[in-house]
Parts: structure tokens; C-alpha cells; sequence
């Protein structure tokens, strides 16, 4: 079942779907989000309707998890994205290891523009290091990929789905001749769970 935060609470009000079996997509809670998520999109070629028809698309990926926003100290919103499990394939063992869920964090405020990456599961740390890792292309929450400038230009104008679906792309991506740190520093993921990846994969 796929959960909601709303509201700018410090602890986020979770709704799932009622016991009666309504679809939470028809819920007050739902409609409340759907329309601060339009209003956060609006741009020149993003007007309010058009967001307003892509968020239940987004909801639906089975990638995203969860959604909230938040406040910056000068009351900016920012909207979080949470996304399920990230699963990298180790060709050199031919197994798949853990890497995490992630919050996709996205701030349109012209001034401060981003759109950063934070591991929710684990942070990997290096002998010797201050540093913190999140994912082999991650660095101090910017990734690293050739979606990164196509992710910054769509978060500009408004268009938060595109910024998910390449966001989803670049997280379950892994190019071994560039990464920040070895995909080797994440765990294995169980036998089971590798044999049931794989079967997802080769469906």
C-alpha cells in the first residue's frame, strides 16, 4: 500500500487507504497535496492544470513512495520525494547490492535552485574520511549523471514528474569507470532477494 505525508508537520501525518476500501486518491488529504503540488509547479510552461493532471501519474510510480513537502527558514516549499528500494547489480560477482531508499529533495526558489539526494537506509563511510557516501554517484547530495543537467533545467520550469522519472534513472544507475566511491562499500543483497531481482529483471 502506497502511503502519503501531508501537511508541513515536524512528525508527517501518514494516510494510507481507509479500511473500506475507498481509493485515497479521491480523499480530502489527497486533494490538499495534489493542489499545493500545482501550485508548487507553476511556471511559464507549467500552468496550473497541467500539474494539477500529472500528480496522480506520479503518485502511481512504483518507484515513489512517499511525498511531503516542507518549509526552507524563510518559508520556501520544498517538495520530498521518497522513493522504495535502490538495487544496483555487481557484475563482478553477479550479485545485486543494497544501496537504499532516498528522499529526492526539490527547491525551485530561482535564488537557490536544486534538486539533492539523500539516503534514507545507510551512509557509507571511508577510513580516513570526513566524507559520507549515499550512492557511488552521489557527492555531497548532487549526482553525478547524464541526466543531471536535463534533471536541474526540468526542475526550473516546473516539471517535477520528468525530475522524478530521471531522478529514478540516474539512482538505479552505475557506471563503474566514475564513481565517486566503489558500488563494492554496499552490501550485498540476500540470496533470496537476488534471485527475485533477477527474476524481476529478466521478466
Amino acid at each position: 500500500m502506497k502511503l502519503f505525508w501531508f501537511g508541513n508537520r515536524k512528525k508527517p501525518e501518514v494516510v494510507s487507504a481507509p479500511v473500506s476500501g475507498e481509493d485515497p486518491m479521491k480523499s480530502p488529504e489527497f486533494k490538499r497535496l495534489r493542489k499545493q503540488y500545482a501550485e508548487f509547479c507553476i511556471s511559464a510552461v507549467m500552468p496550473f492544470m497541467k500539474a494539477w493532471d500529472e500528480f496522480a501519474p506520479l503518485c502511481s510510480m512504483p518507484e515513489v513512495e512517499k511525498i511531503t513537502f516542507t518549509n526552507e527558514t524563510d518559508g520556501t516549499p520544498v517538495l520530498v520525494v521518497g522513493t522504495s528500494d535502490v538495487y544496483l547489480r555487481d557484475y563482478d560477482v553477479n550479485m545485486w547490492r543494497h544501496i537504499g531508499k532516498f528522499a529526492i529533495v526539490i527547491n525551485r526558489k530561482p535564488s537557490d535552485l536544486s534538486v539533492s539526494y539523500f539516503n534514507l537506509t545507510r551512509q557509507i563511510a571511508v577510513k580516513d574520511s570526513a566524507t559520507l557516501y549515499d550512492h557511488p554517484h552521489l557527492y555531497e547530495h548532487d549526482i553525478c549523471s547524464s541526466e543531471a543537467d536535463l534533471i536541474r533545467q526540468s526542475a526550473a520550469t516546473g516539471r517535477i514528474l520528468d525530475v522524478v522519472k530521471r531522478s529514478i534513472v540516474a539512482l538505479h544507475t552505475y557506471g563503474p569507470n566514475r564513481p565517486y566511491l566503489d558500488l563494492q562499500a554496499w552490501p550485498l543483497a540476500s540470496n533470496k532477494l537476488n534471485h527475485h531481482l533477477e527474476e524481476t529483471r529478466n521478466a
